[in-house]
């Protein structure tokens, strides 16, 4: 079965415009942070840029709710962190979950967001990694390393950002190539045997051509216990190995090419455990007896298993007199299985067992997903200039994302089902930003 998803703005429609206009007063005093060691020492703080708007600008000028992390305070709030989850408990007013594990994570923003699980559900918050925009849950399923900067924009950022962004946008840049030397070798080791290795370092090719190359291989052990095989870690371990690969190309002031190679593979049996009959009757709190490294479960098809890769092309030429234009290409795919006993428990026939701990009356339900053949292309150009008072930027963005989705059950009779889905979107955008007075802005986008 063919499902066409409608976009807002399709191949064969005018597209349909949402115009914003904004007046914002600027503070006359900056925004630092807490990271730069000689202007702590001067009493000053370093003042915060951020690229809310496509453009490096003090987060003091910008007329958009955003919550960042830069410089080298980012290695501090991301260190340790196994996966992208861990921003939750970094950013206020950002929640995210999962109903898969360490996979398909879910966005909330200010309370909004779509607690829909499907793989080919939209998401109100958007995510957009190195300017390239990840659409599928899965595609998102990305441990952070190497990172420079993350901002987090609340509210609709339609104009810039597009579709899909009624909620926020998540803002990730990687740290990119320079002749500077610079590397870092990180390792930690936690509980249930955790490992987390980093490493990145930057390689000057040539006088014009630099590279960088960064890597991040985590695994844990295998830590909760399936008393229907007897004693045993039986699952809830994983392995990952993410890397990334760039190249910046400066051979002029007047044009700049990067190019990002990436890849990601996961495996284990780490989906989320589900497991039979944990509330206490009565209440909405656990059973005294609960212990979340112990289960019961008569299927054993605990799986994850994802493979991810990537690429993305970013030109730039500056045309001088403030003018740029800037081509930026992406293209993802990604498969991904997994499986779970979704049941939470082993089938029993005696009707004593109803609502204990750990059983299942008569039927048993286990199930498994996968994204099958999936990949996603992006394409934008912009042009931006400067004139005066003025800022302007306008552009064209296409989309274009092909998947299957299977669904398949385990129990008697077994059954599966196979759905095909492709979205086209493309759209022209538009803002411009006027400083009226020293203190005063005009922003007009669509």
């Amino acid at each position: 079965m063919n499902i066409m998803n409608a976009p807002i703005r399709s191949r064969r429609n005018l597209p349909v415009f949402c115009c914003c206009l904004t007046l914002s007063l600027a503070a006359t005093g900056p925004l630092f942070a807490q990271n730069d060691e000689e202007a702590a020492a001067a009493g000053m703080l370093e003042e915060i840029i951020v690229t809310a708007q496509k453009r490096e600008q003090s987060m003091m000028d910008v007329p958009v709710a955003v919550s960042a992390i830069t410089g080298e305070s980012i290695n501090e709030y991301i260190s340790g962190a196994q996966d992208i989850r861990a921003l939750a408990a970094r950013v206020p007013g950002l929640n995210i979950e999962t109903s898969n594990g360490r996979t398909q994570p879910r966005f909330y923003l200010r309370g909004m967001g779509n607690i829909d699980f499907d793989v080919n559900a939209n998401q109100p918050v958007a995510m957009i990694f190195d300017e390239i925009s990840l659409e599928n849950n899965t595609v998102r399923s990305l441990p952070l390393f190497d990172i420079q900067r993350i901002e987090v924009l609340k509210g609709p950022q339609g104009s810039l950002f597009g579709r899909n962004t009624n909620a926020g946008v998540i803002k990730i840049d990687s740290v990119k190539p320079t002749a500077d030397r610079n590397a870092y070798v990180s390792l930690s080791y936690g509980s249930r045997s955790t490992l987390i290795a980093e490493a990145a370092s930057n390689f000057t090719l040539t006088d014009t051509l630099m590279m960088r190359g960064s890597l991040k291989y985590q695994e844990r052990d295998a830590w909760i216990d399936n008393t229907y095989n007897g004693p045993g870690d039986d699952f809830g371990e994983f392995q990952e190995f993410a890397w990334r690969l760039q190249f910046m190309w400066q051979p002029s002031d007047s044009f700049s090419g990067w190019l990002k190679l990436h890849g990601f593979d996961q495996e284990g049996s780490d989906p989320n455990v589900f497991y039979a009959n944990a509330i206490e009757k009565g209440t909405s709190g656990l059973r005294p007896e609960f212990d979340e490294t112990i289960a019961s479960h008569d299927n054993e098809v605990a799986s994850m298993d994802t493979e991810h890769f990537g690429g993305a092309l970013n030109l730039q030429w500056n045309f001088g007199n403030g003018m740029t234009l800037t081509s930026v290409t992406g293209y993802d795919t990604v498969e991904n299985f997994q499986s779970a006993d979704v049941d939470g428990g082993e089938i029993s026939f005696d009707p004593n067992d109803a609502g204990k701990l750990g059983k299942q009356l008569f039927f048993g339900v286990a199930t498994g997903d996968g994204l099958l053949d999936h990949y996603q292309l992006t394409q934008e150009l912009r042009l931006a200039g400067t004139r005066d008072r003025l800022f302007y930027q306008v552009g064209l963005f296409y989309f274009d994302e092909d998947f299957d989705l299977l669904n398949q059950s385990f129990t008697f009779p077994p059954e599966s089902a196979l759905v095909s889905q492709q979205t086209t979107s493309w759209a022209l955008f538009g803002q411009m930003d006027y400083e009226l007075t020293d203190d005063w802005n005009l922003t007009v986008g669509a």
